[in-house]
């Protein structure tokens, strides 16, 4: 399926939302989520920094918890570029994808 533009918009309409309306509790949630549609869309880069900053966040405001998750996140799709059995789409994204490690 991988509607991946859609479903980013569909969380980041509730995510505003639901900061609006004062719940800001989700965006703990919902942070890495933008990374790791980044690195699906094939910006691996762009999303492996998107969710170390949201680490820095996390640990600048002591939410230390959060940002152990967001590392994990993060090992996974260390992992996944590693040792995943996808091939890549192109050489260039590849050494790009690898550069950023």
């Amino acid at each position: 399926m991988r509607r991946l533009e859609e479903g980013l918009l569909l969380l980041k309409q509730q995510s505003d939302r639901l900061n609006a309306d004062g719940v800001l509790y989700i965006s703990n949630l919902t942070d890495p989520v933008a990374g790791v549609e980044e690195v699906f869309n094939g910006n691996v880069a762009e999303g492996i920094n998107w969710i170390e900053r949201a680490i820095l966040r996390r640990e600048q405001e002591r939410a230390r918890h959060f940002a152990d998750w967001y590392r994990l996140i993060l090992s996974e799709i260390y992992l996944q570029a590693l040792l995943g059995k996808e091939k890549p789409p192109r050489f260039g994204l590849c050494s790009k994808t690898y550069r950023s490690f």
